[in-house]
């Protein structure tokens, strides 16, 4: 057994991949490029205790290292951090999800942005307004959401007045040839 071994715990949907990794954060990728919903990593134990968990939660095996989330295994999960899935069926931890206004300052971009972000769907988020649909919409963007977000696309800082200014007298500055 390497010292550098980990049991990991991932949720995607309503299973769970019980497997062994050296580096669980690398094998969440390359998991996550096979599987057509959205992985999130719960758990990781030190050491290589993947046949014994096995073993434990043999009874919801589906298929290989893949288990139905149900029973003990869901027990074993939420006291580990698993809340179960979201609206668009995303696992989640217990973090908390952000307002408009602090995905704004994780994203370092004005609430506004996010707001269209939103509206062209390329950020994920739903309403938690008494009233959907009315125009007073408010809404929750998940971490998990936030971070698909970054992944899928670099984002930029927009150029400052000055740096637009610069580049406005430079354009003026062409010399004209008579």
């Amino acid at each position: 057994m390497s010292d550098r071994e980990y049991t990991y715990f991932m949720v995607a949907g309503s299973f769970c991949k019980i497997g062994v990794s050296d580096n669980p954060e690398a094998r969440l990728k390359t998991i996550q490029t096979g599987c057509p919903e959205t992985v999130v990593l719960i758990n990781k134990i030190k050491g290589n205790v993947e046949r014994d968990m096995h073993e434990m939660f043999a009874k919801y095996r589906t298929n290989g290292e893949w288990f139905k989330i149900q029973g003990d295994l869901r027990s074993y999960l939420i006291k580990h951090g698993y809340s179960g899935s979201d609206k668009f069926g995303v696992a989640t931890s217990n973090a908390k999800p952000y307002t408009v206004i602090e995905a704004a300052e994780v994203l370092g971009i004005p609430a506004r942005a996010v707001r269209d972000l939103i509206g062209r769907c390329e950020i994920r988020a739903y309403d938690v307004s008494s009233r959907p649909g009315t125009g007073k919409s408010r809404y929750r963007i998940t971490p998990q959401a936030i971070s698909d977000f970054i992944e899928a696309r670099t984002l930029k800082a927009p150029p400052t007045k000055a740096s637009v200014r610069r580049k406005r007298r430079t354009r003026r500055a062409v010399p004209q040839y008579v």
